[in-house]
């Protein structure tokens, strides 16, 4: 195996890419995405006569429990990457988020790597011994070897769609993965939010989460971040921003305080696994070298997916 095709530059996929490029194979990482990072997702929006608000869209923070992944963290905390982040409400286990944002991991992640965005991959295919990728922008990338960390549904989906043959039993394992959506709100404020902390876990039914991203650090404008509990997300997903924005601020109206200048809405079909694959990854030989990595096969977290994407990379390299 000299070559690999990696479908997804979260950090699933930028963690496996590296293993393998460092061990010498030539690796191209594709993703849908404007840039990379997936969940690790740092956006930002301008407002006249107020500046650039920024803040963390997707995952918030990680934290650090097994030994392979603290070396990576290391790594990420020496080259002044990610900080430890001391909320207030913290619990015992040490966060850390990106110094300039989530985004930043995983642009430290992609240095070096050959990574293409904005290639939404449309067909798999296996002539010649080798498998072909192609993209709705008529790129096509050819590798002895796959690698597919994108969510399970949409890697199944491209896998049925292109014909690929799966087993039954490890088609029905991988269909019986499962996710909670997310709706994702950032909320741009006139004034400082009344956030008595840098982030709050909440227990509601609309809300479960709110960070402050200038408390944090990454914004020099208040800029909230609200995420939408489960139930609340599938209940609403297919309603108007407006409508959405409208019942999540209210409910989030004792933080706020403080006129909403903009807010923008994000919707995370698949955001939480909660029925998972029971193995790190999923490795097959049959068409071709194939692998299958995410957080739905480790935990739902970043350190889950990274240690999936550790394992699919290994596995690759055994072969």
């Amino acid at each position: 195996m000299n070559s690999v095709v990696v479908i997804g530059a979260g950090m699933a996929g930028l963690t496996a890419a590296r293993i393998l490029h460092r061990a010498g194979k030539s690796v191209t990482v594709l993703d849908k995405g404007r840039a990379v990072g997936g969940r690790l997702m740092t956006r930002s929006f301008r407002i006249e006569g107020f500046g650039e608000a920024i803040g963390d869209r997707g995952a918030q923070y990680f934290t650090v429990r097994d030994e392979k992944f603290a070396e990576l963290a290391q790594e990420l905390e020496r080259a002044e990457v990610i900080r430890e982040w001391r909320s207030p409400d913290a619990r015992k286990e040490t966060r850390y988020i990106g110094v300039n944002g989530m985004v930043s991991i995983a642009q430290y992640l992609a240095k070096g790597l050959d990574v293409r965005v904005e290639q939404r991959v449309n067909h798999l295919s296996t002539d010649d011994g080798v498998w072909t990728v192609e993209t709705d922008d008529a790129l096509s990338v050819r590798a002895d070897a796959l690698l597919i960390t994108a969510p399970v549904p949409q890697a199944l989906e491209l896998i049925d769609t292109s014909d690929i043959a799966l087993s039954s039993e490890h088609h029905r394992a991988l269909e019986n993965i499962r996710y909670h959506p997310c709706i994702s709100l950032m909320a741009l404020l006139a004034e400082d939010s009344a956030l008595s902390a840098e982030s709050a876990q909440l227990h509601g039914d609309t809300l479960r989460w709110v960070a402050d991203n200038k408390r944090k650090g990454i914004s020099t404008l208040p800029v909230l971040t609200l995420h939408a509990a489960w139930e609340f997300s599938t209940k609403h997903w297919m309603d108007s921003d407006e409508e959405v924005a409208k019942q999540m601020l209210a409910v989030a109206a004792p933080f706020v305080g403080s006129q909403v200048l903009m807010y923008k809405v994000h919707r995370w079909r698949y955001s939480e696994p909660v029925a998972f694959y029971m193995d790190p990854c999923l490795v097959l030989q049959e068409p071709l070298p194939l692998a299958f990595a995410g957080d739905a096969f480790v935990s739902a977290r970043i350190e889950g997916a990274a240690l999936s994407g550790m394992a699919a990379a290994e596995a690759l390299l055994a072969m």
